[in-house]
């Protein structure tokens, strides 16, 4: 099992949160600014283009598992101690959350008291908008050991797991447009950025180096073009009904935007690590560590916080929708803080936490060292 922290990790991590945080507070440009005009398409290009976040957690999820899980053999000590890591740091956060996220709707009237469904929106993560991409990831840790020995047994697989990947994710979208019972999250719908994100694992010396490459521009512009693309298919698809096209040929461009827009994020984040100075380094990885608890917490503050700063259908629009933005992001920061610096047992709560630096005797803190952690 490789020890050593992947720098670039936390880089991807903070910039996916952020732009967790960024697609639900500019979210209410649909009920508040005209359709159809100028601010509502750059709002709606806003959002959407944001919208790899999911892509980048998963990518980097299947990096990092990949990474330290390749070279060991998955015993069933090594499987105990993941699975049992899983439920301390993943599940039962989640099912507080997801408790916690069904009382609130009952205090804000989004819903009536019904037991039996809340049971039901909890197993399957829909108690709130957010969550049902944490059951998205369980099922991601559960299928893990197989295909680590999958490309442990199977050099094939292992040579080409970002196109098996790919093949998979579009011949799940196809299967999906098809049929009507596919109604709750399934791994399969973002299975390319898994695998991608392992092949990058296992080969990820040699996908470092390439950061530095020539490339990495070309392919970042490519990236950023399929992104505007897909933006602009969606919005003639399915806000304006002005394009009508097989959704699997309009799915394509932000197919290829998840991908490769993951892939060259991953060697920007690269570079950012070998260049940052370490105080920055750390700040980043500090943040980063949050990630977590952003996403359990976030919707609730955003929520919260839309209650003081309400939204108007003019120029202040986007002063209100800023100041939302900020707030939301402190204000989340703060809690999470608080909750680890003073509160025993955070980590039931948000996640797994990095340990907080002791003092020395001399009062001063005392940074101590760690590796990337699963």
């Amino acid at each position: 099992m490789r020890n050593k922290k992947i720098l670039s990790i936390s880089f991807i991590r903070l910039f996916a949160m952020l732009c967790v945080v960024l697609v639900h507070a500019t979210g209410t440009y649909i009920s508040t600014l005209p359709e159809g005009g100028d601010a509502f398409q750059k709002y709606h290009f806003l959002n959407r283009i944001v919208r790899i976040e999911a892509s980048l957690f998963i990518f980097m999820t299947g990096l990092v598992f990949f990474y330290r899980y390749y070279a060991q053999e998955m015993t069933k000590e090594v499987l105990k101690r993941f699975y049992k890591r899983r439920v301390t740091f993943i599940v039962i956060p989640y099912l507080m959350w997801a408790v916690f996220y069904e009382v609130y709707g009952l205090y804000i009237g989004y819903r009536d008291l019904a037991p039996l469904q809340s049971l039901i929106r909890i197993l399957e993560g829909d108690s709130y908008y957010h969550l049902h991409f944490i059951f998205l990831i369980v099922q991601f840790y559960l299928v893990l050991p197989l295909l680590v020995w999958f490309s442990q047994k199977m050099k094939w697989f292992r040579n080409y797991m970002w196109l098996i990947g790919g093949v998979l994710h579009l011949a799940f979208f196809l299967l999906k447009v098809n049929v009507d019972w596919i109604t709750y999250p399934v791994f399969l719908s973002l299975i390319g950025p898994f695998l991608l994100g392992g092949w990058v694992g296992i080969n990820y010396d040699k996908e470092k180096a390439k950061s530095k490459s020539k490339w990495t521009l070309p392919i970042g512009i490519f990236a950023g073009v399929a992104g505007a693309v897909a933006v602009r298919i969606h919005y003639h698809m399915y806000m304006t009904g002005t394009l009508v096209i097989p959704p699997f040929i309009g799915n394509l461009p932000r197919f290829v935007y998840l991908m490769v827009g993951a892939y060259i994020i991953f060697r920007i984040a690269e570079r950012l690590s070998e260049r940052l100075s370490q105080p920055k380094l750390n700040f980043v990885n500090h943040v980063a560590s949050y990630s977590f608890g952003y996403y359990l917490i976030h919707p609730f503050v955003l929520k919260e916080v839309a209650r003081w700063v309400p939204t108007h259908s003019n120029y202040l629009f986007h002063l209100e929708i800023g100041a939302r933005y900020i707030l939301t992001v402190g204000i989340c920061y703060l809690i999470i803080r608080i909750f680890h610096q003073f509160i025993p047992f955070s980590q039931i709560v948000f996640g797994k936490l990095p340990a907080l630096p002791k003092k020395s005797q001399h009062g001063k803190s005392v940074e101590q060292s760690h590796v990337s952690s699963s």
